[in-house]
């Protein structure tokens, strides 16, 4: 699986690209929504709120917010799919027909970089699951999450490896 990291922050795309030195990751300065993917990562929180960061640009885009909301209430009655747990929604784009949601934090706020790893395995193993082949995400947890930048990529590439590991 190809993944690419994409950031608009410069200093989130040069802890990216140390953080993933040696890996065949692609990183990139620049928009989500460069080239076409299979998905693209939604850091969402545990309830599917996508009104802030990211998430706000990504249904902007993709129109999916009900959608994401849905599936969190099919995965759980009580609304809330727990950090290092990810589904696949379905859009209506042929560039990116799939959004992962890989909450990042369990609701709006601070997040902690454990919970980036998490959220990043998380995703990668549902994209394997789904037999994607390329995946198009932002530096998880360093936009409204407040997590450093070099740690937030650290944890990415931790849970990048024991992926690779596991593939």
């Amino acid at each position: 699986m190809q993944l690419i990291l994409s950031d608009r922050d410069p200093s989130v795309v040069a802890a990216l690209r140390e953080a993933f030195t040696g890996t065949d990751v692609h990183v990139e300065e620049g928009d989500l929504f460069g080239e076409p993917a299979d998905a693209v990562v939604s850091p969402a929180n545990s309830l599917g709120m996508m009104q802030g960061g990211v998430d706000a640009v990504i249904d902007a885009r993709l129109g999916v917010a009900e959608a994401v909301r849905s599936a969190i209430l099919a995965y759980d009655r009580c609304g809330m799919l727990p950090i290092g747990q990810a589904l696949v929604v379905p859009t209506r784009d042929p560039d990116f027909p799939r959004v992962i949601v890989a909450p990042t934090v369990d609701v709006p706020g601070p997040g902690r970089a454990q919970d980036v790893e998490r959220a990043t395995e998380a995703m990668l193993r549902v994209a394997r699951d789904h037999g994607l082949t390329s995946v198009r995400c932002t530096g998880l947890g360093t936009g409204t999450a407040g997590i450093d930048a070099r740690e937030a990529a650290q944890a990415m590439r931790r849970a990048w490896d024991r992926w690779a590991q596991s593939s």
